[in-house]
C-alpha cells in the first residue's frame, strides 16, 4: 500500500479463550482505530497459538465482524506456536542480487527441519566481521506449511482476505519508539496462554522467543509479591514462572559476547494490565518496567476516548498497522 493510501486493514490476535480484532484506516499519514472487539471461544479450539476446532473459530470470527462492525475483510494475522523457528545467522555479504539463492541455498545449515516442510522468509538485520571478512547478519523465519495452511484454511471459510502472516515476538518491534534508538530494550506481550518476547538492541531484533506463560502466571507472580511484603513466605516455583522465564531469556542473551546489557522492559497485552504486575517484575529483575499504551506507542489515533480499554489490543493493533506498511 501506498504512503497516501485511504483503506481498511484488521489485525487479529489468536488468543486462548478469546479472538480480538482492531480495524485501522489511513488517511494521510494518520492511522485511526476505527474499530476493535473480541469474543470468547472456546479455550480447548486455540492451545499454545494452534488452531484446534476450526469451526468454532470461524464461527467466532464471523461474530466478531458483526460485533465490532468491521467494515474490511482485509487481515494481518500473527503465528507464534512451535510451528515457528527463528534463527540468527550469519551469511557472507554477496550483492543484492545473489542474496536470495544464497540465503535460500544456505538456510537449511540454520534449521532443524527440511526445507521442503516450511516457508521462509529473511531480513538482513546488519553486518559484522568474522575476522576475515564481512558478514551479513540474517534474521530467518520459517513457518511449518501445515501449521500455516490450517490458518488459512479458517480465514478462508470466514470469507476473510489475509494480506500478511507476521511472526508475533517480531510484531512487538513497533512499539520501539526513537527514544529506543540507541537502547537495547526487552519487549513481552502477555496474552490469556502465552507470552511473546523480543529483546532488540538499536531497534534490531537480537532476541525472539514465545513463552508459556500467560495471564494466569503474571497473576501468580503479584499474589506471591503480596503475600511476601505481609511475611508470607510461600516457596513456590509455579510463582515466580514468568518472572524466571523473562530472566532466563535475558540471561541466554546477555550470554552472547557482544551483548549489551538490556536496558529496560516494555510490557503489552491483557496480561499487563495485572495490577500490581510491574512493580513484581521490577522487585525481581531488577530493571524499570513499563505498561505500553498502543495508542501512545503506535501513534494512533482513537474516537473513543484516552484509551486505557485498548491496552489489551496491543497485538492486534500493531498487525493492523502492518498492513499500512
Amino acid at each position: 500500500m501506498g504512503l497516501f493510501g485511504n483503506g481498511r486493514v484488521v489485525g487479529l490476535e489468536f488468543d486462548e479463550g478469546a479472538i480480538r480484532g482492531v480495524e485501522i484506516t489511513k488517511k494521510g499519514t494518520v492511522l485511526t482505530v476505527s474499530a476493535y472487539s473480541q469474543v470468547a471461544v472456546a479455550k480447548e479450539a486455540i492451545r499454545e497459538g494452534l488452531l484446534f476446532d476450526q469451526g468454532a473459530i470461524v464461527e467466532a470470527l464471523e461474530e466478531l465482524w458483526v460485533k465490532g462492525k468491521f467494515r474490511s475483510k482485509e487481515i494481518v494475522i500473527g503465528v507464534s506456536n512451535q510451528g515457528v523457528i527463528i534463527r540468527f545467522a550469519l551469511f557472507p555479504k554477496v550483492t543484492p542480487n545473489r542474496l536470495d539463492n544464497l540465503v535460500r541455498l544456505q538456510a537449511q545449515e540454520h534449521l532443524p527441519v527440511p526445507m521442503d516442510t516450511v516457508f521462509l522468509d529473511y531480513d538482513v538485520i546488519g553486518t559484522k566481521s568474522d575476522g576475515e571478512r564481512e558478514m551479513l547478519e540474517v534474521l530467518l523465519v520459517a513457518g511449518r506449511k501445515e501449521m500455516l495452511e490450517s490458518f488459512l484454511q479458517v480465514l478462508t471459510a470466514a470469507r476473510l482476505k489475509p494480506k500478511e502472516i507476521e511472526v508475533l515476538p517480531l510484531t512487538l518491534l513497533r512499539f520501539l519508539k526513537k527514544g529506543d534508538a540507541e537502547k537495547v530494550v526487552a519487549v513481552i506481550d502477555i496474552a490469556q496462554g502465552l507470552s511473546n518476547m523480543v529483546i532488540a538492541d538499536s531497534m534490531k531484533p537480537r532476541m525472539a522467543r514465545m513463552m508459556p506463560t500467560g495471564m494466569d502466571a503474571a497473576e501468580r507472580l503479584v499474589a506471591a509479591t503480596r503475600e511476601e511484603g505481609i511475611g508470607v513466605m510461600e516457596d513456590s516455583f509455579d510463582n515466580e514462572l514468568l518472572a524466571n522465564n523473562i530472566q532466563a531469556t535475558i540471561g541466554f542473551y546477555q550470554s552472547h559476547k557482544e551483548a549489551r546489557p538490556v536496558e529496560k522492559i516494555l510490557l503489552s497485552g491483557i496480561g499487563s494490565q495485572v495490577a500490581g504486575l510491574a512493580e513484581s517484575l521490577e522487585s525481581r529483575l531488577h530493571l524499570p518496567v513499563k505498561q505500553i499504551n498502543p495508542v501512545e506507542y503506535l501513534e494512533l489515533k482513537l474516537n473513543s476516548g484516552p484509551g486505557m480499554d485498548f491496552i489489551k489490543y496491543g497485538l492486534a493493533a500493531c498487525l493492523a498497522c502492518r498492513g499500512w506498511e
